[in-house]
């Protein structure tokens, strides 16, 4: 794994992202796909920087971010005083708010001409970008667990509700928002593979999780990235894929 720090935050990146490749294969190849891997990996990074500097504003620790397979995720740990729901929503809806006005800028000063993009391994480039930030970003705030939406939506959940229970509430709405989603790829667009894709994503959802303990000492820096544990009376710190 490639490791490196963005600004103080652990970042890695897993040779499994290598993967992201296959979306671009066939319509780019050689240098130009290249160009997009490292365009996507670009746009996970930021989307995800979104997440870790958020959190670090409101004074988490044990902030991590992996690129890994097809996305990316960060963990995070309360730091000395809990995190409301009101600012994991924030961290939540943080990720997709960098993508979706990072990758809108490059695509309306593209399109307003204020900023050309030759072809080749350049527009390669700013094409992986744009949709990997833009498109997948706003997909990412779809109320569904694990993905940021459906953080989001658990957070505003507990504003009125107990942890468990907002978080019993939102794996229902996982699998609510996610049959309306499968339903539209199948029957709209035709595309069966988007819907059991949908599918999985559910279920990792509503698999994941589980209902805080008493908090454990504090963990090793390796512990830390794999079994996050807030303080008592909060929720997992959660994992936002992009």
């Amino acid at each position: 794994m490639l490791r490196f720090r963005l600004f103080g935050i652990p970042v890695g990146i897993h040779v499994s992202f290598l993967l992201i490749a296959l979306f671009g294969y066939g319509r780019y190849q050689g240098a130009d796909l290249i160009a997009w891997v490292l365009g996507v990996g670009l746009a996970v990074l930021c989307h995800e920087a979104g997440h870790a500097f958020t959190a670090k504003a409101f004074g988490a620790r044990g902030i991590t971010v992996t690129l890994f397979a097809l996305g990316g995720f960060t963990t995070w740990a309360p730091g000395e005083r809990p995190i409301d729901p009101g600012r994991r929503f924030a961290i939540a809806a943080s990720g997709s708010a960098v993508g979706i006005a990072l990758g809108g800028a490059v695509l309306l000063a593209h399109r307003a001409g204020l900023l050309t993009i030759p072809r080749g391994v350049l527009l390669a480039f700013a094409d992986s970008f744009v949709l990997a930030a833009l498109l997948w970003g706003i997909f990412n705030w779809l109320p569904m667990l694990p993905l940021d939406g459906g953080h989001m939506a658990q957070s505003l959940l507990e504003l009125f509700l107990a942890p468990s229970t907002a978080r019993t509430a939102a794996k229902a709405l996982t699998l609510v928002s996610a049959a309306g989603a499968a339903a539209v790829l199948f029957f709209v667009f035709e595309a069966p593979v988007g819907a059991v894709w949908i599918a999985l994503i559910a279920v990792l959802g509503v698999r994941g999780g589980q209902e805080p303990e008493v908090a454990p000492p504090p963990p090793s820096p390796v512990e830390e990235a794999v079994t996050d544990q807030p303080a008592p009376e909060q929720p997992d710190p959660p994992q936002f894929p992009i």
